[in-house]
């Protein structure tokens, strides 16, 4: 057995320059930055890096998060849920919290959309590959409009 530590180990120390080094050499360039700012932890509505200089979170972790970095009551009822049970996939059973979230997204949607059904996706990309999926189907049509230079996920329907 060895002594080594474990590569995801939440305290481990680095500077945001060898972080930028180490993603630089492993992550494929597909996945762009805006900045040059690592994130070691996030507190309502800051981030912080590696060395501690704060940055304001203008984006939200791009409208993630609302309530802000590490918020108590979305902390706790994260580690209720992983507690319980932490994914027990949607497909291959029933799980009470994937109905009630459904059930609470009915109640405030408009019109005859609350006498509708739905379903809750991992992503942007599957999101909008279920929408192109359902507009084709109600339509009978194949085109879809994008915006060029958009983001609409990494998958080939959204992609451009």
């Amino acid at each position: 057995m060895t002594n080594s530590k474990s590569p995801f180990q939440r305290n481990q120390e680095y500077s945001s320059a060898e972080l930028i080094s180490r993603d630089q050499a492993s992550v494929a360039a597909t996945i762009y930055r805006y900045t040059d700012i690592t994130f070691q932890r996030g507190d309502g509505v800051y981030l912080y890096d590696y060395e501690g200089r704060r940055y304001l979170d203008f984006v939200s972790g791009i409208a993630t998060m609302n309530v802000g970095h590490c918020h108590p009551d979305v902390v706790e009822a994260i580690t209720d849920q992983a507690q319980m049970l932490i994914h027990g996939a949607c497909h291959v059973g029933y799980m009470k919290p994937y109905v009630d979230m459904l059930e609470a997204i009915k109640a405030v949607a408009p019109g005859e959309l609350k006498n509708g059904k739905g379903i809750l996706v991992n992503s942007g990309s599957e999101a909008v590959e279920t929408g192109i999926k359902l507009a084709r189907y109600v339509t009978n049509r194949s085109m879809i409009l994008a915006f060029t230079d958009s983001f609409h996920g990494r998958s080939m329907g959204a992609w451009r």
